[in-house]
Parts: C-alpha cells; structure tokens; sequence
C-alpha cells in the first residue's frame, strides 16, 4: 500500500490496490461486507473471527480468538510469515448485550470489554510492527455508542466509548510513526451482532 495520489486523482488519500488487508469479526455481516469490498478494490483481504463463525474451508479466513492474546500475537506472525506485510488492519469485532445495568452481571461487562476493546488492542499491538514498515492504517469500526448515551445496552456503551477514546488519543500518537488512524461509526445495521445472554432475572 501507497501514500500519495488516491485513485481518481483526488488528491492524497491510500492506496487499496495490492495491500494486504486484515479485518476482525470477519464472520459478522459489517466483516462480510468489508472483506468482499477490500477484494474488489484490489487488496489481498484476510478475514479473523472465531471458528464456527467462518466458512468451511475458505483460505481467505483464519480461526483467531481475539480475546486470547498468545493466539493473536501467533496468528499475526503467520500472517507476516504468509504474505511478508501488513498494510491495512479493520477492527470490526464486537460483543453487545442489550438489557438494563441490572441485567448483566460483571462477567458479561468483562466478556463484552475483552472483544469490543481489549480484542482491538491485542490485534494493533501485534500488527503494529508491520504497519509501521508499510506505513499502513488502522481502521476501527466503531458506533454511535462510542461517543452517544445510546440506552439499553451499558456495556457496550462502556466499551464502544473506551476503545473509541483510545484510537483517538492513538491517532496524534502513531501519526509520528506514519501509521493512519480512523474511526468509522455506524448507527444500527441491519443483521445484529453477536450479544452476551442476559443472566436469569429471579
């Protein structure tokens, strides 16, 4: 991937055709989505989610639970030994659970910050290395929940607002290292996203 002249002659932007694309929660239908547009612009597009959420025997995606950070810095270094770089990295995993504050217990506040936010923070360490080297991006799908006080869904609130100040503040910083930084945040889609069952209520 490029720096300079955007397609179309509009002025500077990234070049798509030819990286080497990674997105999260590629089994999801925003992560379907992406890695069929990232394909159709050219670039090499590797899809990570867990194993039930993936086609059958499709190459294009790898089994990788990002909330296991020895198998995300393993699964990065496969990738790196695969296709020799790393230009691009979505972040577009994520866990919701939809109720009142009472409804779901500290397990699931922690299930939903370990994908939502620390899932994102362990697949930017390990591919900030090899975004450096390409001067790459890093591209985080996140939500109006990360700067609205969207009701119903507290958790993933906290987390979409974590992660969201996060890639904020990361964005002054990896500028230095000529890595991008972009949030995207999308309202309701259609499809839903995976969600933590709530606990009993007695």
């Amino acid at each position: 991937m490029t720096r300079g002249e955007a397609p179309g002659g509009r002025g500077p932007g990234t070049v798509i055709d030819g990286a080497v694309a990674v997105v999260t929660g590629a089994g999801g239908q925003i992560g379907r989505r992406l890695m069929a547009d990232l394909e159709a612009a050219g670039a090499v597009a590797v899809g990570l989610d867990l194993p039930g959420a993936l086609p059958a025997g499709d190459q294009r995606y790898v089994a990788c639970d990002i909330t296991d950070e020895p198998q995300v810095r393993g699964t990065f270094a496969a990738l790196r030994d695969r296709y020799g770089r790393l230009d691009l990295l979505i972040l577009c995993a994520g866990l919701s659970a939809i109720g009142r504050f009472e409804d779901h217990d500290l397990d699931m506040h922690r299930a939903v910050m370990e994908v939502t936010h620390l899932g994102a923070v362990a697949c930017t360490l390990a591919a900030l290395p090899d975004l450096r080297r390409s001067h790459g991006r890093v591209v985080l799908i996140g939500s109006v929940a990360g700067f609205a006080p969207v009701l119903g869904r507290p958790p993933y609130v906290a987390a979409k607002h974590a992660v969201t100040g996060l890639f904020t503040a990361l964005r002054t910083e990896l500028r230095a290292a000529g890595v991008g930084v972009t949030i995207v945040h999308p309202t309701f889609v259609t499809g839903g996203m995976a969600e933590v069952a709530r606990r009993s209520q007695e």
